[in-house]
């Protein structure tokens, strides 16, 4: 199978990983044989809101993609990269002019 490119994802977790199984044609059985689970285990996360970083690190790997697919771990580490530098909140704060 022909590997698509896949951008970031701007949707919200569940959104965003159901828009990942259409685009790559894998199924939640794939997925699972590659992460080591039950397939009810992956149908169980599809149905989440929001899951956490490290299983949002195993599903992009399974998919072969950057976890920074994911909108929620974006921000995750925006606000890590901000809390450790905290000149990056001041350049946000004028590019965003509050």
């Amino acid at each position: 199978m022909e590997k698509k490119e896949i951008d970031y994802s701007n949707k919200r977790f569940r959104e965003a990983l159901k828009d990942l199984f259409k685009v790559t044609g894998l199924s939640q059985a794939e997925i699972a044989r590659r992460m080591d689970l039950h397939e009810a285990r992956i149908s169980q996360i599809l149905r989440q809101k929001m899951v956490s970083l490290e299983t949002m690190e195993h599903l992009a790997k399974a998919f072969e993609i950057s976890p920074s697919y994911f909108l929620e771990y974006r921000i995750h580490k925006a606000e890590e990269a901000m809390k450790k530098n905290p000149k990056l909140l001041e350049r946000l704060a004028d590019v965003i002019q509050w």
